[in-house]
């Protein structure tokens, strides 16, 4: 996901470029879900994950809230944000 192009060929078909890379199907399947708690449990680099994030379009204020297993509405009560309580 360093370069562009392999950014682009995930987008067009991530299941070849998973393939690709020689990913076994439980971390296909990982991904496929976006289980990021699982992704990070299984040892994938937590600074990885976000950048990953931007590729399947997915704010990192949402990957934080998933990794703690609540909703982003949830997630935001938790924070000390002007407007959100």
């Amino acid at each position: 996901m360093i370069h562009a192009e392999s950014r682009h060929e995930y987008i067009e078909d991530g299941e070849k470029a998973m393939t690709d890379a020689g990913l076994t199907d439980e971390e296909k399947d990982m991904i496929r879900r976006l289980d990021w708690i699982g992704l990070v449990r299984y040892g994938a680099n937590f600074f990885v994950l976000e950048k990953y994030a931007r590729v399947v379009k997915t704010p990192n204020l949402v990957v934080y809230a998933l990794m703690r297993g609540q909703t982003f509405e949830e997630f935001m009560q938790t924070r000390q944000v002007p407007g959100m309580r």
